[in-house]
């Protein structure tokens, strides 16, 4: 059994040694919100999460992180939504979080909504 270390230091989120920057991903993730008329309740409603709950984990705050599985329904909440369009901002806001493309199985990308991804930005990325 591994031993799981999480903490928040400074906005920069670490687990297991990996360091992150979730304020910069919560911001993304919001301006994607926001440009497709979505909200972060609802985003916490299509995850299955108390608003505050997913607040606290967006923030990094009150010891509150974002497991992998919450991250690949973030992506593909947004994907479905098309708050995001392109694989480009996929892997950029999987990147934010240190996160490689093998969070998702082949399968997985070859599967709806992440197959209606693009393979080129239809905008600037945010950050």
């Amino acid at each position: 059994m591994v031993a799981r270390t999480n903490y928040s230091l400074g906005g920069i989120h670490v687990s297991d040694g990996i360091h992150t920057n979730i304020e910069t991903f919560s911001t993304c993730v919001q301006k994607y919100l926001r440009a497709s008329g979505y909200s972060q309740k609802e985003l916490a409603d299509a995850l299955s999460l108390h608003p505050k709950v997913l607040s606290r984990k967006l923030h990094g705050s009150g010891g509150a992180y974002l497991t992998h599985q919450e991250i690949q329904r973030i992506v593909t909440t947004l994907a479905g939504w098309h708050a995001i369009t392109s694989y480009d901002e996929a892997l950029h806001l999987l990147a934010l979080l240190q996160m490689e493309r093998s969070l998702f199985s082949e399968d997985q990308w070859q599967m709806p909504p992440l197959s209606t991804l693009t393979t080129r930005l239809s905008h600037t990325l945010p950050m």
